[in-house]
């Protein structure tokens, strides 16, 4: 199914690892994963800003194609185009009672449905990508009211989370003083809400807080290996990508 998608996401400048098609630009990574916990086959695209520590991929900036409020493209059932579940499903139905009507699973078309993907990914999520292009234009987008924010990314809204990716992203700018101001309200509003979590979460949030605030009190030497350290980490444990294969 995934290698189906190569070609397009070939076409527009991605690449691929398992199952997720990655572009990297301006140190920000841009993806869609095709996630299949079980039978349905879900579409996610999201961004990683690789000057944000991280010991794993994760998927918080971002949102699957189903609940994208603009244009929505359901999930793919893989059961309803399996000719053997189809024939196993007919079995018992000769053993049901008289009053009950047989309805036969709906069969879900994949080429329909890969078109309806690449559309949406053309039409409108590669150029919301193309929107945050950058560490500038994310800031900006950062700093919109949450319901455009929500519009492509469930996971904001949340202002620890809005703030700490502000913080880093100033700080990865150079911009000290908004990287101080964002990093503050990043702890203030984990102290208010930190009722809501367990301990030892929190603690590690402010620990990562308390370290960025370092960067920023640092000098430019250590804030310039501090990202490049960060950056080289995140490409590894994301991507399976060593600064020697980078081609960005």
């Amino acid at each position: 199914m995934v290698p189906a998608f190569w070609p397009f996401f070939k076409a527009n400048g991605y690449k691929k690892r398992g199952n997720t098609f990655f572009k990297i630009e301006n140190n920000i990574a841009y993806c869609v994963l095709f996630e299949r916990p079980t039978c349905f086959v879900y579409v996610h695209y999201h961004i990683i800003p690789l000057y944000v520590p991280t010991e794993y991929h994760y998927l918080t900036y971002g949102d699957r194609l189903e609940s994208h409020s603009i244009h929505p493209v359901p999930s793919y059932d893989i059961l309803t185009e399996d000719n053997a579940f189809l024939i196993k499903t007919h079995e018992p139905q000769n053993s049901l009672p008289d009053n009950v009507i047989w309805n036969e699973p709906k069969r879900m078309d994949f080429h329909e449905w890969m078109l309806q993907v690449q559309q949406c990914l053309t039409e409108d999520i590669f150029p919301f990508f193309e929107s945050i292009g950058s560490p500038e234009k994310l800031l900006c987008f950062l700093r919109k009211d949450v319901r455009e924010k929500r519009e492509y990314m469930f996971g904001l809204g949340d202002d620890y989370e809005d703030w700490r990716l502000a913080a880093y992203t100033c700080l990865h700018m150079s911009d000290l003083k908004s990287a101080c101001e964002y990093n503050a309200r990043a702890k203030t509003c984990l102290l208010q809400t930190a009722e809501r979590y367990f301990p030892d979460l929190v603690q590690m949030r402010l620990d990562e807080l308390n370290v960025l605030e370092q960067m920023i009190q640092a000098p430019t030497e250590i804030r310039e290996a501090f990202f490049r350290e960060t950056i080289a980490h995140t490409l590894e444990v994301c991507f399976r990508i060593r600064p020697q294969d980078d081609k960005q």
